[in-house]
């Protein structure tokens, strides 16, 4: 059981590490192609990858645990629903926000992820908080909030203004309502499958914005330039399928915890590949999201354990 709560944590972090990635690579690449365009391509290829994977491993969409035993109506509805809500409208507003404001205030808003995801699981999915997560959630926002610091170094916040924030926070609902869908279909749609139907409906919704917005075409682009957009795809496609995996058996609430681990990822990255410098408070702010983890899942040294043992 232990472990299989583990495997679960593992999923949950390495989603938001695919997130990482795609901001990375995204944020380089809309300096060169426009937003819709990058989005459309991106959840093409993840979904060509994903259509690939479910043929060669013989993965149904169904999942085997199904109680009726086929898809119900309410059950694409809600798979449809998945991919509208993460790939089309938090790209959409997220983006579009932070062409109208920093991106401090940006940071300082996606730090509330984690609590509305625990909103929402509470009141959805009817699920629980007791105190551990509580102190972890807070633990997890504050630390998204310190990491996000540097950016206040030298910053004149001309461009800000407040409907770019209320962009921002409108687009971790849609991310937040991703999370309980996913708890919602778990031993209905397989985590693969749900990836599969997300991913398609994000580029169905996607291309023709991008075909309206006449920023379709494929040739003025240089072969590194779509390799960044195939490790877009693919970073994509482990989140979806990752994110889906984990919550299949892990609580929606405790998944927020996990919000966390997105920005100290892309710190990192941020670090390695465009040579930032690591600061006092990004340590900080990493071991506060790193604490929030360990006490949001309960996870205890085995020494603890054992003299927990021995005095029951």
């Amino acid at each position: 059981m232990r472990r299989s709560l583990m495997i679960g944590y593992l999923a949950l972090a390495l989603a938001q590490a695919g997130i990482s990635i795609n901001v990375v690579t995204s944020k380089y690449l809309l300096t060169l192609m426009p937003m819709f365009m990058l989005l459309a391509s991106r959840f093409f290829v993840s979904s060509v990858i994903l259509a690939f994977t479910l043929k060669a491993t013989n993965t149904r969409i169904l999942d085997p645990q199904h109680p009726d035993g086929k898809l119900s109506s309410t059950d694409w509805t809600f798979a449809a629903l998945q991919g509208f809500f993460a790939a089309f409208l938090f790209n959409l507003f997220f983006v579009w926000g932070l062409q109208h404001t920093t991106a401090t205030a940006a940071g300082i808003v996606g730090s509330s992820l984690p609590a509305i995801i625990a909103l929402c699981a509470v009141w959805m999915l009817k699920e629980r908080l007791n105190w551990p997560k509580v102190i972890a959630l807070v633990l997890a926002m504050l630390g998204i909030l310190i990491i996000n610091l540097d950016h206040f170094e030298g910053s004149i916040n001309l461009e800000h203004t407040y409907f770019g924030d209320f962009l921002v926070f409108l687009a971790m609902i849609p991310e937040a309502m991703y999370s309980i869908l996913s708890r919602k279909l778990a031993g209905r749609v397989t985590p693969l499958g749900a990836s599969f139907i997300a991913n398609v409906v994000g580029f169905l919704t996607l291309f023709p914005c991008c075909l309206l917005t006449g920023s379709f075409d494929l040739t003025i682009y240089s072969w590194w330039e779509w390799s960044l957009v195939m490790v877009a795809g693919i970073s994509s496609l482990i989140f979806f399928w990752a994110w889906a995996w984990g919550l299949s058996f892990i609580p929606a609430s405790t998944g927020g915890i996990f919000g966390g681990v997105m920005p100290v990822v892309t710190t990192l990255l941020a670090i390695i590949f465009l040579n930032e410098s690591l600061s006092w408070y990004d340590i900080f702010g990493m071991a506060l999201v790193v604490s929030s983890i360990f006490i949001g899942t309960g996870w205890r040294p085995a020494f603890l354990r054992k003299t927990h043992m021995t005095e029951a």
